[in-house]
């Protein structure tokens, strides 16, 4: 045992990984280097055999009938470990642990597999991985608790069988985390972890609940994170409340149950291509990305993933979702337009298109430019008014006094706000200014843009199918 042994956990409370049994276990037969190492298919057999052996009755039973169920001849060992080969195997794991541990601890009575006792203690809990961790194709037969850790370098479980809970709440991912086509037959809490390396579940089947609260990306550690669930199959329920991505990729992932992303943070749109979705699905999203994309890959990419939303939310009667994603993609559009370096006409009707109707979602917005466009043009008409001092208007049995001009005006702004109405024609005579005539004109074409955007926004509001 070196001087350089720990006493105690870290600052942060975390104990070695090569502090825990259960880590030379899973590197019986020596830690791999990299993804090719042969020694990774030579302690996964181990580790199986190990963990195989000790399912009993039922559990057996059921681990039986999900292998043939999903095809995976992976997790199907035969034979067991004679017992004094177990035993020598169980020495061994204890024996590196304590070479790593100068605290007491009682490691007989929590390592896994002894021929004797109570059920046993399987957890990595608060453990600090330094190294690459490979659990590719393993076997979790009971409860494993990795609640709390820090991967420093990449974990792998990919293809992974978690029979039971598992717990890998309030975890660091630092590196790459591979959960590829594992499958999580018990329920999966991944709540307040956090990611600063890409996470991968694609392919992945949850068959019970999936908690993801508070799942989140470290922005101040990585300027980008992928969390990428395509293909992956959700059972029961899924929940995503509170959590926080940069990039969420559901492309081919089916949600069978009902859906929570309530107060949910996507920096980028989600991605959810090809996706199902329940009908139960709770969109109450914190926040979506409203920063423009960078460069024309980005936005093309962007304007597909808010197409496909909106798609979704029409699928879905939520018109109020449909009409957020269809803003968000006119915006993208505006913004391709302008990488592609668009006619400027084109990109100024997208311009005017945003700030005179919110993309035909507002209607204050719209009433606002009316009431605008009402008050500007009463000050013009009165303004030409009182400059023409010989009876301004044509209208014979007004005085040519401010607030008679001003009276004027604004009935001629209001008659021109609702040019449909055609009563504008009984302020307006052959005697009347050219002046006055041009800018009826003008204020009668805005108004008409104005109304029509007004129908489209009351007709988007309440629109019902």
């Amino acid at each position: 045992m070196s001087d350089e042994t720990p006493e105690q956990p870290d600052e942060n409370g975390l104990i070695p990984a090569e502090a825990n049994p259960w880590w030379w276990l899973a590197n019986y037969h020596g830690v791999p280097k990299n993804e090719d190492d042969p020694k990774i298919a030579e302690n996964r057999e181990t580790w199986n055999k190990i963990l195989y052996a000790k399912l009993k009755g039922a559990k057996r039973d059921l681990l039986t009938k999900k292998i043939d169920e999903f095809n995976l001849p992976l997790f199907r060992v035969s034979g067991r470990f004679p017992p004094p080969e177990l035993r020598q195997i169980r020495e061994y794991c204890i024996e590196e642990a304590r070479k790593n541990w100068k605290h007491t601890f009682d490691f007989d009575g929590y390592f896994p597999f002894a021929l004797n006792g109570p059920r046993n203690q399987n957890t990595f809990k608060n453990t600090l991985f330094t190294k690459p961790l490979f659990f590719s194709g393993c076997l979790f037969a009971d409860e494993f608790d990795f609640q709390g850790s820090t991967f420093e370098k990449r974990a792998h479980f990919s293809d992974t069988f978690f029979l039971d809970h598992a717990n890998l709440s309030r975890c660091t991912f630092k590196g790459k985390s591979y959960f590829s086509k594992a499958l999580f037959f018990g329920p999966v809490a991944f709540g307040a972890s956090k990611l600063i390396g890409n996470c991968y579940f694609n392919d992945a089947k949850f068959l019970d609940n999936a908690n993801f609260n508070s799942f989140f990306w470290n922005p101040s550690a990585t300027p980008y994170q992928e969390a990428n669930f395509s293909n992956t199959d959700f059972f029961l329920r899924a929940d995503f409340p509170s959590a926080e991505f940069h990039t969420a990729i559901f492309n081919g992932a089916k949600f069978h149950e009902s859906t929570n992303f309530q107060n949910t943070i996507f920096q980028v749109p989600p991605r959810f291509h090809k996706t199902t979705l329940h009908s139960d699905t709770n969109w109450e999203v914190k926040s979506w990305p409203n920063n423009n994309p960078d460069g024309l890959k980005q936005a093309v990419e962007w304007k597909s993933s808010w197409s496909r939303l909106k798609l979704h939310m029409n699928a879905q009667q939520r018109h109020d979702l449909e009409q957020i994603f269809f803003c968000k993609e006119m915006e993208v559009d505006r913004c391709i337009l302008k990488l592609k370096g668009g006619k400027y006409i084109e990109r100024f009707s997208y311009f005017l298109y945003k700030w005179l109707s919110g993309y035909g979602q507002s209607i204050g917005l719209t009433l606002v430019w009316l009431l605008i466009f009402l008050i500007a043009f009463s000050g013009i008409y009165t303004t030409l008014g009182i400059l023409e001092y010989s009876n301004p208007l044509g209208a014979p049995w007004l005085e040519s006094s401010f607030w008679e001009e001003l009276k004027l005006g604004l009935k001629i702004s209001f008659a021109n706000t609702l040019p449909i109405l055609g009563i504008h024609r009984y302020f307006l005579s052959s005697e009347t200014s050219g002046w006055i005539f041009a800018f009826s004109g003008l204020q009668s074409t805005l108004s008409l843009v104005l109304l029509f955007l007004l129908g489209l926004g009351l007709r988007n509001k309440f629109r019902i199918k």
